[in-house]
């Protein structure tokens, strides 16, 4: 049976360290004998060396370096503990010669805060317990994000398969009886199932949506990487929603350069992604609008090729053009208000794109329309 006090100290968090860097052995005694009582570790170092080694060997929580250190001066040594441990907070002791480099090093984000000569004990104990409580109320407030994430994904996750099964069913059924195999139907009975089905399909893909969000987020979903003919992934997709766009008058095209590279894609991703943009431009456009997927290569980025689709919409407020790639992001100004949809279309196009090493972006103009922008690879290259 384990000792109950090793698993105990096994268990427990290590100790705060504050570090400091100083080659004046009085400087380093009267910090000792200053901050003896504080409730964390003291270490001192003598030079910019020993203190890397103490940092490479264990967590500090604070960093106060001297300015006038032979070597390497406390600007960059602080630097440099920024690059390598940016969550390490960072003070600097400095004389009154030098306060133009301290003031230097505080606008480049090097430190966040610096002393001068003779420094208050008392001064610095304060302002060392307030960044410790600060730094932990920061960590605190982080963990408890992520776990309300982790939570949230697993609810997606867990929801979005418990309800396939009875979405499979219902669609099924309801596809029997509108096709008339359990007993012939009226037209009126037929169109009320169209009804259904339609509703039923609206609920699957925001099912997908969730699973593919979940997935993205864990980190389970991979790119099948193939090079893809773009005219043959717009015609496919077009021939999809053209009726969809149709029932609510709306035209939907697509002018295509005779020539097109192909691109180097999950075939099945880039039509979800295609998919999304133009059903976004069917739910947001009044009927008689116009919707249009282009293509081009950049003159300024010759390794991509660049999708648009383009509506007639009622345009995105530019405050909103950021935000709506953000997960669960809705905009705020909508046609068709009562058919929000879960917010994740955009977002899975963003996470979708970005994982090709590609990009997506918005121009739009409230009551003019919007076009959205889509940049794929035209070479080999293997993205997570």
């Amino acid at each position: 049976m384990p000792d109950a006090s090793l698993t105990a100290t096994l268990d427990a968090p290590a100790p705060r360290a504050v570090l400091v860097l100083d080659d004046e052995p009085n400087v380093l005694a009267g910090l000792r004998r200053a901050l003896r009582k504080e409730p964390y570790d003291l270490l001192c170092a003598s030079s910019a060396d020993d203190a890397f080694d103490m940092l490479h060997s264990r967590a500090i929580n604070v960093v106060i370096s001297d300015q006038d250190m032979p070597g390497m001066t406390g600007t960059v040594f602080l630097t440099k503990v920024r690059q390598l441990y940016p969550d390490t907070i960072r003070f600097m002791l400095t004389g009154q010669a030098t306060l133009d480099v301290a003031l230097q090093a505080i606008n480049d984000n090097a430190v966040s805060q610096f002393f001068t000569k003779p420094c208050d004990p008392a001064t610095l104990a304060q302002s060392i317990r307030e960044a410790l409580g600060q730094q932990e109320g920061e960590r605190t407030l982080q963990q408890a994000r992520q776990q309300e994430v982790e939570l949230k994904d697993r609810l997606l996750s867990h929801v979005s398969h418990e309800l396939r099964s009875p979405l499979t069913a219902i669609y099924q059924f309801v596809t029997l009886l509108r096709d008339g195999l359990a007993g012939e139907l009226t037209s009126q009975q037929q169109e009320y199932l169209s009804i259904v089905l339609r509703n039923v399909k609206q609920l699957q893909a925001m099912v997908q949506d969730l699973l593919d969000c979940s997935r993205t987020d864990s980190g389970q979903l991979r790119l099948n990487l193939q090079w893809s003919s773009v005219v043959s992934l717009v015609d496919e997709t077009l021939s999809t929603l053209k009726p969809v766009a149709a029932a609510k008058s709306i035209d939907l095209s697509a002018t295509l350069p005779a020539l097109l590279p192909q691109v180097y894609v999950d075939p099945v991703r880039l039509q979800q992604v295609l998919r999304n943009l133009i059903e976004n431009g069917i739910k947001f456009t009044p009927p008689f609008g116009r919707i249009a997927v282009g293509a081009h290569c950049p003159a300024d980025d010759p390794d991509v090729l660049c999708l648009t689709v383009t509506d007639t919409g009622c345009g995105i407020q530019p405050e909103d053009t950021t935000r709506i790639f953000e997960r669960l992001s809705q905009a705020t100004n909508k046609i068709d208000a009562d058919r929000q949809g879960l917010g994740l279309g955009l977002y899975l196009c963003r996470e979708l794109i970005t994982r090709h090493g590609g990009r997506i972006w918005v121009d739009s103009q409230v009551g003019q329309g919007s076009t959205f922008y889509v940049t794929v690879p035209l070479q080999a290259t293997d993205h997570p």
